[in-house]
């Protein structure tokens, strides 16, 4: 059945943000959009598509009720899911010819001209400090060319000149808006979010159960190529790390908990939440403790490990570490990834970590990226080699390489060939694809270790023989032998 009401009230532009972007999170930028334009007195109504799956045709029409009362559509877009925005804008078009629709959000930041083909108004910037200007002047028909961080169909060829100050205080920014009676869910059916169980649209990861993230900075310390974080250092020339107070963004989770009942877990989804001083920590970790008490994650990297910090994390709950490897080959961290960490440096983060897993009860996912064209077989049998060192309490986060535009490892694959322009197949999902660019031994091996690494028996013992210095160029040869034999038997 779907619940469709007549959702919005007496008030100033009734606006319709979309977020296509998969699972819930509870603070995406979406809901920050929606809490700032609230607060500057128009209506909203949120519609999120929860779904990894396609969305049909039909199922998308879903949204025409909506749309119809509605007289701005605002879409995030991750570029991954753009394919979902393509349509909805094509669908808006369609039912009400002359509205305007408006994208933001990562996709737009990286590639503002793939956007305009679609969208009528394309912000490559921070959405907060002009989207209020921008609903303003649409609903009273006023020009908006002069406003920063708006493109509109690929015009603005001086981004760069024209962009916003980053917002220094961000602080001064709304908590995320978390009004489940303007919150749909459309994933089978079109939901209004307070009629159905939020459990079962949450992200899981990384507990495997409904799970709430937030983000308390924005910014990170490094500069990797395939990685939208670039397209701010392009815009501002320098790395923008900018900071929540613990008060603020504790606050946010108090609020957000009330709502979201389902959620008992936390993911800080900064981009190296240890990049805050040791006395920032301290003090979340009183306010955590006292006001939160739940576990928590994080994510880091092996420049920014700290004992000292990571002791007082525990002591407030941190239960998963995602460490952020991505390959054990120098060159490629080097010469590819743009990533300066060496190996040796997380080699030891590894060793240090360890005593931690054993004994606090700390989960750690080693994180790295596989299927990339740049990778000789040599660098992939250093990441292969890594990974079997790894500590057996240590758990496998496998990643295909994806290519986002505007990032400098898409522009070097567009140019190389491997990829087209406005490809979007190579926004591919980071797991559970086939391997599309490295067909050998090495990645074979790292897949069957990663499918058979925590059970016990036979291909785990032959895992590491065929992997080990003497076999494996041998193995190298016998490849499509071996990959036969493996079949046949059923493993």
């Amino acid at each position: 059945m779907c619940y469709l009401y007549k959702t919005f009230l007496n008030g100033s532009m009734k606006i319709l943000m979309t977020d296509v972007n998969g699972p819930v999170s509870g603070a995406r930028g979406a809901n920050l959009i929606a809490a700032l334009l609230k607060r500057c007195g128009h209506e909203v109504v949120t519609v999120t598509l929860t779904d990894n799956f396609g969305y049909s045709r039909d199922t998308i029409y879903k949204l025409k009720g909506l749309i119809e009362q509605t007289e701005l559509v605002m879409i995030s877009v991750f570029s991954f899911y753009v394919i979902r925005a393509i349509d909805i804008t094509k669908m808006v078009k369609e039912i009400k010819p002359d509205i305007k629709v408006v994208w933001g959000g990562p996709h737009c930041f990286a590639e503002p001209e793939l956007s305009t083909e679609y969208a009528d108004i394309v912000c490559y910037g921070e959405g907060e400090p002009v989207v209020c200007d921008l609903a303003e002047r649409i609903e009273r028909g006023v020009n908006y060319d002069d406003i920063p961080n708006l493109d509109y169909h690929g015009k603005d060829k001086s981004r760069e000149s024209r962009a916003a100050p980053l917002i220094d205080d961000l602080d001064s920014l709304p908590c995320a808006d978390n009004d489940l009676f303007t919150h749909y869910i459309l994933s089978d059916d079109l939901y209004r979010a307070t009629d159905i169980d939020m459990g079962g649209h949450f992200s899981l990861y990384p507990f495997g159960e409904p799970t709430l993230t937030v983000l308390t900075s924005r910014g990170c310390p490094h500069k990797c190529s395939y990685c939208n974080n670039i397209r701010y250092i392009k815009i501002y020339g320098k790395n923008t790390l900018r900071f929540r107070s613990v008060s603020h963004f504790v606050g946010e989770l108090k609020a957000l908990l009330k709502v979201y009942t389902c959620c008992s877990k936390i993911l800080f989804g900064d981009d190296d939440f240890l990049i805050r001083k040791s006395e920032d920590l301290r003090e979340f970790a009183d306010i955590y403790k006292r006001e939160i008490n739940l576990p928590f994650a994080i994510e880091m990297s092996a420049n920014t490990f700290n004992a000292e910090k990571t002791d007082i994390l525990l002591d407030a709950g941190l239960k998963v570490i995602e460490l952020g490897i991505q390959s054990a080959s120098e060159r490629v961290l080097k010469d590819v990834y743009n990533r300066n960490i060496s190996i040796n440096k997380a080699k030891k983060t590894v060793h240090l970590l360890a005593p931690y897993v054993k004994n606090s009860q700390l989960d750690v996912l080693a994180d790295f990226i596989v299927d990339n064209p740049y990778e000789r077989e040599e660098d992939i049998y250093c990441t292969l080699s890594f990974m079997l060192d790894l500590p057996e309490s240590f758990k496998l986060n496998i990643f295909n390489l994806a290519f986002y535009p505007g990032t400098p490892i898409y522009t070097r694959a567009v140019n190389d060939g491997f990829i087209k322009p406005q490809d979007y197949s190579a926004y591919r999902a980071y797991d559970n694809t086939p391997d599309i660019y490295q067909n050998n031994f090495a990645t074979w091996l790292i897949r069957k270790f990663q499918k058979h690494r925590n059970t016990p028996g036979f291909m785990k013992f032959l895992i590491r023989f065929l992997a080990s210095k003497r076999v494996y160029p041998v193995g190298s040869v016998l490849f499509p032998l071996i990959k036969r034999l493996i079949a046949r038997i059923g493993y």
